[in-house]
């Protein structure tokens, strides 16, 4: 996988979390065309940079846990830790 295709995968992970659209696990793996460990390693990189990340079991969903989504910040610190770290 490229850098630029991960790097658009995090993306569509953090976009799919802020509009509370992912479902479980199983169902957010399949929807992003990934396998559920692949999920939970994308999900931690986010975390390490910041993104607050957490589950809701009643609505089935991931969701940004600050009250203030920056979007634009989330997406800056995502291609920030790419270019440092590859």
């Amino acid at each position: 996988m490229t850098f630029l295709e991960q790097l658009d995968r995090l993306i569509r992970i953090e976009r799919l979390i802020e509009l509370k659209a992912t479902g479980s696990p199983c169902q957010f793996a399949k929807k992003i065309g990934i396998s559920e460990s692949t999920l939970y390693e994308d999900l931690k990189i986010l975390k390490e940079i910041g993104i607050q990340i957490e589950y809701s079991r009643i609505s089935q969903t991931y969701y940004l846990k600050e009250s203030n989504n920056c979007r634009k910040c989330h997406i800056n610190n995502i291609i920030y830790k790419f270019k440092n770290n590859g």
